[in-house]
Parts: structure tokens; C-alpha cells; sequence
């Protein structure tokens, strides 16, 4: 599992594929942490934030958690697309915002289980 800014939008890369996928243009004021609530500040003009449900990035195993992602919490991207940031992982929704230079079409490609959410 991973994820991947490129220019022209996110690629995220599961072990399973996730059966919802919503995304939806938010002001930074709703651009919070899942739980603390904490503010989460991105590079960028527009921003999305995106829904995988069933997702997560840790499974348990017996009484163990184990990462199914390691690789890191917030991304820088080339442009539009400027910065990506998990904002949820709490009972099945793994939650990413996404900072890009102007609000632009949204578009969501799903490939076995994988999923890019592009714009433009």
C-alpha cells in the first residue's frame, strides 16, 4: 500500500479495495485531524479531502497492530497539486486532504485496488 502526488492528482495504492471512495471541496477551516481535532495547514488555494471506507492503515493480528502503510503522513506534490495529508484513521475511514493551486474538476479512476483521485 502507498501513496503518490504527481501533478495531476493522488494515487492511492491498497491491499483491499475500498467499497466508497467521497470526496468533496472543503475551506482550510474545516481542515482538521481525525480525533484531536488539531488544525492541519496545507500549501495551496483549493483543497479536497477524500474518504476510503473500508480503509485503514494498520490491521490487527491476534493481540499485534501491524502498519500496512509506513510511508509518511504528509506528501509535497509538483502543481497543481501542492500537498496531500492524512487527516483520519479511525474505524475504517482513512481520510486524506489535498492542497492544489485552483479548484478544478474531480475525477476518481479505480484500477483493481488502487485509486486516483485526479483533478482537472
Amino acid at each position: 500500500p502507498g501513496v503518490h502526488a504527481a501533478a495531476s492528482g493522488v494515487r492511492f495504492d491498497f491491499k483491499a479495495k475500498p467499497q466508497q471512495v467521497a470526496g468533496s471541496w472543503q475551506p482550510p477551516s474545516r481542515l482538521n485531524e481525525g480525533g484531536s481535532g488539531r488544525p492541519i495547514r496545507l500549501r495551496g488555494h483549493a483543497f479536497v479531502v477524500v474518504h476510503f471506507r473500508p480503509a485503514a492503515s494498520a490491521e490487527i493480528k491476534g493481540e499485534q497492530v501491524v502498519l500496512t502503510y509506513t510511508g509518511a503522513k504528509r506528501l509535497r506534490g509538483p502543481g497543481p497539486v501542492l500537498d496531500a495529508a492524512r487527516i483520519c484513521d479511525f474505524e475504517a475511514d482513512l481520510g486524506w486532504a489535498i492542497g492544489v493551486e485552483h479548484r478544478s474538476p474531480l475525477h476518481v479512476e479505480r484500477d483493481g485496488t488502487a485509486v486516483t483521485r485526479s483533478l482537472g
